[in-house]
């Protein structure tokens, strides 16, 4: 079989392709595997594996930093919620399906008057009631729904619930239920 005339002239003419590797360097780089340390969410070493994400790997232990305390494997995530990564282990403690109670059978009309009869309105109605998927914030109060009920992920914004003591079920939270802000502007929990 002859040689391709169009390769050899290609080659030839230009000497920046006589001498490169057929390894290309992004792909290479892209199928190693990285060890570091991290602070948050936990002091240790976590290691990227090259498709699958993040793992802490290993635990800093309290009496001496350069030991490690060796563990089996957790996944570590970008919580989009509350903008930091986080063990998968919290993130499933965080998030639950409860029983939230949700909007009125009955329409008593709004009205005026005074806030007194107001509570009593609030309370006389009747309240249905449905499963939905709530994460909890880092104050303990509040609960967000960050799904929608066919359990897809919403962008935001995101219903404050909190969990009602009477009834014991969850409810849109009122602006008297929110915890104390900081100076910093951080809820405190």
């Amino acid at each position: 079989m002859a040689p391709n005339l169009f390769l050899l002239t290609r080659k030839a003419v230009s000497p920046h392709r006589w001498f490169c590797s057929t390894e290309r360097p992004e792909a290479s780089s892209q199928n190693c595997r990285r060890t570091e340390h991290w602070d948050l969410p936990v002091p240790g070493t976590y290691e990227y594996i090259p498709g699958r994400g993040w793992y802490l790997i290993a635990r800093d232990t309290d009496d001496n930093a350069s030991e490690k305390h060796t563990l089996q494997r957790e996944h570590v995530h970008w919580c989009p919620i509350v903008q930091r990564w986080m063990l998968q282990s919290e993130l499933r403690d965080r998030t639950r399906w409860v029983t939230a109670a949700i909007g009125d059978s009955s329409s008593n009309g709004g009205g005026g008057g005074d806030n007194e009869s107001g509570r009593h309105q609030r309370a006389s109605r009747t309240k249905t009631t449905t499963q939905i998927r709530v994460f909890r914030l880092d104050d303990g109060l509040t609960w967000l729904q960050c799904w929608e009920n066919d359990g897809r992920f919403k962008q935001g914004p995101y219903q404050r619930w909190c969990l009602d003591k009477e009834s014991g079920l969850f409810r849109k939270m009122l602006v008297d239920d929110r915890p104390p802000q900081t100076a910093d502007g951080a809820s405190r929990g």
